[in-house]
């Protein structure tokens, strides 16, 4: 029989259980690289060149990530591994200052739980958006100190720690909630003059509106997190489709019966959910269905995840919202049921990436192997259709993702990847072969689950040719 002095720690020892079952195995592949991963790989013996990390982003990302990887470049996934639970935590203690008004102590543990769980974001394994991890991460901390505002010492934390985590651009609309739920304890515990209550919830918005215009570091992104308006019409008309949604319920509240402490639940919910989508939609992310329900729909839209940083939060919240409309015990069976799936889809997500991963291995030890890929000056990788069947939730390679597998794999000896820009716009009468080598697979020999417990890849490459009419640097 366990003992009272050791029940306290039972719910954190399960959550801390779930967690592992989770998203564990991510740490059984600390050197394995995925998406944009590679697009920075030089081969070296700290994996990236941080020159690129520069150009992308600014001081201090690139030394942040540029310690880590001195350390290890394992260190990103350990530190995500952690940092999304403190997220949940922090969200906890933010839920708790509601907690007696619209809801209950059950429905905090709820809420966090569905934050940490809920199966989105499953891109956050990758090492370059680690960024946006440690971002939200600063975020939810200083929402947390500024809504617990005590003493000027804890503002002193919260605004440095909001404006580092503004470097992820959603981060400045998302700057709103802290504002509206710090005015909403000011407002209710009375615990300032009610001009001070104003302007103390107008900081968070403040900081976010002057770093957007006077410390923005985002130019080097132009292009690629502009407005478009058809991202902008997406966004005015999810509103519009959530407002009539929530309008139409609140007409019907004394006919259908619904309490009025799950409408204002799930109105919440659907704000939040909106406030977290809508940096993303206007810049025209979040536009697919895929986007959004990136489990149950595999392949590119793992990628496309990373734009799901903020929708748990809003998500869990009108959830639990929903869940008491339905009143009764709905949530009794249902927050259980939700859980258990939740972290059965990511237990499924952590064996797709393990197997990708051991199948990077694979390939790279099949490159090193080949006695006559170093004598090339120029090749081209690619999958066969049994071994694409190892990539992870059916994503496709990238071309600088097999030329990062083969600096990996050979170092300086590594011949170039092969690609549009070695090719003569010049008509040539004397075209030359480059080798094509494709990776094969026994994959009907074996499950992926067998590859989770040990089972080993064999890669073997075929090696066929095509000729093209290279620029002169590049023939052989």
């Amino acid at each position: 029989m366990i003992s009272t002095r050791h029940r306290p720690l039972l719910p954190w020892l399960a959550v801390a259980f779930g967690w592992l079952v989770s998203q564990g195995l991510s740490l059984l592949y600390p050197r394995a690289l995925f998406w944009d991963d590679w697009l920075f790989y030089t081969g070296n013996s700290i994996d990236f060149s941080m020159k690129g990390a520069r150009d992308w982003c600014c001081w201090p990302r690139s030394e942040i990530e540029g310690f880590l990887l001195g350390v290890h470049p394992g260190s990103f996934r350990v530190l995500t591994f952690i940092i999304f639970p403190l997220v949940a935590f922090a969200a906890w203690r933010i839920a708790g200052y509601f907690v007696g008004t619209i809801l209950t102590r059950r429905e905090q543990h709820v809420f966090a739980l569905l934050v940490l769980f809920l199966p989105a974001n499953s891109a956050r394994i990758t090492n370059i958006t680690f960024i946006y991890s440690i971002s939200l991460l600063s975020f939810m901390a200083a929402a947390w100190l500024w809504i617990r505002l005590r003493h000027i010492a804890l503002l002193i934390v919260a605004v440095p720690l909001f404006l580092f985590s503004f470097r992820t651009s959603s981060l400045l609309v998302f700057a709103l909630v802290p504002a509206l739920l710090g005015l909403l304890v000011d407002r209710r515990e009375r615990r300032l003059p009610e001009t001070l209550v104003v302007v103390r919830a107008a900081l968070p918005v403040t900081l976010a509106v002057g770093y957007r215009f006077f410390v923005s570091d985002n130019a080097v992104q132009e292009g690629y997190n502009e407005f478009q308006f058809g991202g902008v019409a997406r966004a005015a008309l999810l509103f519009f489709g959530l407002a009539v949604l929530l309008g139409a319920l609140v007409t019907a509240r004394h006919r259908l019966q619904l309490s009025s402490r799950a409408l204002t639940q799930l109105g919440a919910g659907l704000f939040v959910l909106w406030l977290g989508a809508m940096p993303y939609m206007v810049v025209g992310h979040l536009s697919s269905i895929s986007d959004w329900t990136v489990y149950f729909l595999p392949g590119e839209g793992d990628w496309h995840s990373r734009h799901q940083l903020l929708l748990p939060f809003g998500l869990a919240l009108s959830i639990i919202g929903f869940w008491n409309l339905l009143e009764g015990k709905a949530m009794t069976l249902l927050a259980p049921l939700t859980i258990a799936m939740s972290l059965l889809f990511n237990f499924l997500y952590s064996v797709e990436y393990f197997v990708d991963a051991r199948k990077q291995d694979a390939v790279i030890q099949a490159l090193r192997a080949d006695p006559d890929i170093r004598e090339s000056k120029v090749v081209y990788l690619q999958d066969d259709s049994s071994t694409a069947k190892l990539n992870a939730r059916s994503r496709q390679y990238r071309e600088y993702e097999f030329d990062g597998q083969l600096k990996r794999a050979l170092g300086a000896q590594a011949p170039l990847f092969f690609d549009d820009s070695q090719v003569s716009s010049e008509t040539c009468l004397d075209p030359v072969e480059v080798p094509v080598y494709k990776s094969f697979a026994p994959v009907s020999a074996f499950t992926k689950f067998q590859v989770v417990l040990g089972r080993p890849i064999d890669i073997t490459l075929e090696r066929s040719a095509v000729l093209a009419c290279l620029k002169p640097e590049f023939r052989p």
